[in-house]
């Protein structure tokens, strides 16, 4: 004769049941934790990058600035301004180099 207990084997199937549902329930949570933190540190970033264009942009425009400032025309307009004259050909003062090394 075959006797069936079927309260026999029910707790141990319980158990793996829960311990699959809070498995599962952990992993959506984590997942939904990961996916607001990669949205958060996209927005972050795209911020992060709209201050750089700005900055590039105010650099470039202080570099346009500054050439236009250094070039040569406007750099002998300014000389003359200040009463300079050009030399054809000019004589620089020579320092004459002391080995002091040498002499030790």
């Amino acid at each position: 004769m075959t006797i069936i207990e079927p309260q026999k084997n029910k707790r141990s199937i319980n158990v793996l049941l829960l311990s699959s549902i809070s498995l599962s329930l952990c992993a959506v949570f984590f997942s939904v934790f990961v996916y607001n933190s990669t949205i958060n540190l996209v927005r972050a970033s795209s911020g992060a990058h709209g201050d750089e264009q700005s900055a590039l942009t105010r650099n470039a425009e202080l570099k346009n600035k500054l050439y236009s400032l250094l070039d040569a025309k406007n750099l002998r307009a300014l000389a003359e301004a200040q009463g300079l004259k050009r030399v054809a050909n000019p004589e620089y003062l020579e320092v004459q180099a002391v080995p002091i090394l040498a002499t030790l």
